[in-house]
């Protein structure tokens, strides 16, 4: 492996091939390194023992419910006040009717998401996820992240561990990762999210509480709002010590911003920041790359820098877009396996788990 002679390269090259983990400083010197070539190959190496040559994308159904929410996060162009001409909330009968549409299309996977609404109490959000299990019935669920969990436990006046026996009851199967980007609450300031919305010892908590009672979770991270690149490889120091306890994780992803809310990093920083998560979360199978925020030929690119799912098809994907996106909403099974198989990868449809339903040799 051609490094230039950096003797910082070679410790972490000799580090992944004998399967030694990675420490802080490794961490730093792949961000601050421009020896893009050789790092993308030890990440595309550890991608293939980890996941061989597939490639994972989800045909999932979106149901989104509301997008009237009393927080307001710096990076979000989806939310609305109350009031608002263009504020929307569903009714309980137009969910079934989603969901149904859903079940016509035999998707294996519904993702539910809104906002934090002022006025609904917890028994909307509960029935939310039993009409669509019962509706649709062999149908994985993702709902909610962990501020909706801190924000439901409030409203009942209860642990949020109780707050997820109930929703896995009712049919959740996995949330999503967001709430608190950077794990460190420095950052609810330069985010410009509300103080009270989550802090990272809550979102910490409510993700190991439900890895213990076998609700999935993913992670993900905000980066490129004047983090430092100790302050990145901390944050994920802390995520690939909860992997280590808890093994709940299904997969982590990525997006940059700008401090305006806009994508404002450059490619080769996606690149390292890619290779990053790979080399350093040694304990995550899955590394995702969201080609609604980098566009998708930088997508396919990233399949030979460590990553092994393009997330997929976002026909409904309404609140990617309108945060800071650089790609069109719409893409197809068709284009997603193209995309794959140009890279020389094998294409296979997944399920929230990453179990695959169906895989096109």
């Amino acid at each position: 492996m051609h490094h230039n002679g950096d003797a910082r390269i070679k410790r972490i090259h000799d580090k992944v091939a004998d399967n030694v983990r990675l420490d802080e400083h490794d961490g730093i010197c792949i961000l601050q390194s421009n020896e893009i070539l050789p790092l993308g190959m030890m990440a595309d190496e550890a991608r293939r023992m980890k996941t061989g040559n597939y490639v994972t994308f989800v045909n999932n159904y979106h149901i989104c419910f509301t997008n009237i929410c009393k927080n307001h996060c710096f990076h979000c162009r989806f939310r609305r006040d109350k009031g608002a001409d263009d504020a929307f909330l569903m009714t309980m009968r137009q969910i079934k009717e989603k969901a149904e549409e859903a079940k016509e299309l035999a998707v294996p996977e519904v993702l539910l998401m809104g906002g934090v609404h002022p006025d609904l109490k917890f028994d909307f959000y509960l029935e939310a996820v039993k009409t669509i299990k019962q509706t649709v019935g062999d149908v994985l669920i993702l709902a909610y992240s962990a501020v909706e969990i801190k924000h439901f436990s409030e409203l009942e006046q209860t642990d949020p561990k109780e707050i997820l026996a109930i929703l896995k009851d009712a049919g959740l199967t996995a949330f999503t990762g967001g709430g608190m980007d950077l794990l460190d609450d420095s950052y609810i300031t330069k985010l410009k999210c509300d103080p009270g919305r989550l802090d990272s010892e809550k979102w910490i908590y409510i993700h190991k509480e439900a890895h213990k009672i076998g609700i999935a979770t993913n992670a993900c991270m905000i980066y490129g709002v004047g983090e430092s690149p100790g302050e990145v490889v901390a944050n994920l120091a802390k995520l690939r010590a909860i992997q280590d306890e808890t093994n709940g994780f299904t997969h982590f992803f990525q997006y940059g911003y700008g401090e305006d809310g806009q994508k404002m990093t450059d490619g080769l920083y996606d690149l390292k920041m890619l290779i990053l998560a790979r080399l350093y979360l040694d304990n995550f199978d899955h590394i995702r790359v969201y080609w609604g925020y980098t566009g998708k030929r930088f997508a396919q690119i990233s399949l030979h820098f460590g990553v092994d799912d393009l997330n997929g098809v976002m026909q409904k994907g309404r609140i990617i877009h309108t945060t800071g996106n650089i790609s069109p909403s719409f893409s197809s099974g068709d284009e997603m396996k193209k995309i794959i198989t140009s890279a020389g990868r094998v294409p296979a449809e997944r399920d929230i788990l990453f179990n695959k339903v169906r895989i096109f040799d």
